[in-house]
């Protein structure tokens, strides 16, 4: 979505005024009124921009693919019981069907979701906005690769030391969670290409932070996870906008030297 700023919201009511000018006798005082706004109408087009947003968060299954499980780059589901999560399969445990490829027997508890979206080359004032990063049973968000996130369900979001799977998989390795569920985040973007977003998750099926990645435990085990995110960025108004003013202002000269 994108929104114009003031600057090109005024541009309608700073021609309407060039033209009361120019519709006027043709005193010389108005030259003199005219062409300043000109300038800075001028001034105000050439530094005008656009914002734009983009939403990244899960309750849109829709913006995330899942790999694990034997599955490759799968839509999500956005499991009913599990509001504004995404999970491998469509309630979130073993019962559930599960992703297209994926199945209960290639399962071993280890599973990430891509989220991508692409900034223009012009872009900037880029930032990510996210909240509500958790997950069962634990998680980590990252950025292009880096880590900005992360929440271990077991400790209540506390953080400590604990191990992760990251791709392609177990085994686990050293990981100290930090409980960085929410935060802005303005650097690490690529621009002009395609960024992606990745939640890491893995099952373990109890609350040791140290237990290793594994396959469900049972109907009542659970596997899901869940983020608030928007991504905005500004990028220069189209220059169009620009040539539409100077045409305008033009043309209502040559209607004032006709009169």
């Amino acid at each position: 979505m994108r929104i114009a700023t003031p600057a090109a919201r005024g541009l309608a009511a700073a021609l309407r005024y060039l033209s009361a000018l120019f519709s006027l006798s043709r005193p010389s005082s108005l030259i003199g009124d005219a062409i300043p706004l000109a300038i800075v109408l001028c001034f105000a087009m050439a530094r005008a921009t656009l914002a734009a947003s983009i939403d990244v968060g899960t309750a849109n299954g829709g913006n995330w693919l899942i790999t694990g499980g034997g599955a490759v780059d799968a839509p999500a589901y956005n499991p009913s019981d599990l509001v504004g999560t995404i999970s491998i399969t469509s309630n979130g445990n073993r019962t559930g069907t599960f992703v297209p490829a994926a199945s209960l027997a290639d399962f071993n508890g280890f599973w990430y979701a891509d989220c991508t979206f692409t900034l223009p080359s012009n872009a900037a004032d880029i930032t990510l906005s996210f909240s509500r990063l958790l997950a069962d049973d634990r998680i980590v968000l990252q950025l292009n690769g880096t880590d900005i996130g992360d929440y271990l369900l077991s400790t209540g979001g506390v953080g400590g030391p604990g191990v992760m799977s990251f791709p392609p998989g177990p085994p686990d390795v050293p990981f100290t969670f930090t409980d960085q569920a929410s935060a802005t985040i303005t650097s690490g973007f690529v621009v002009g290409a395609v960024n992606d977003l990745r939640l890491i998750i893995n099952n373990t099926g109890t609350a040791s932070p140290s237990a290793p990645t594994k396959t469900f435990q049972g109907s009542g085990d659970f596997t899901y996870a869940q983020l608030s995110g928007t991504v905005t960025y500004s990028v220069p108004e189209p220059g169009g906008l620009s040539i539409v003013a100077f045409a305008g202002m033009a043309a209502m000269a040559r209607r004032w030297q006709r009169d």
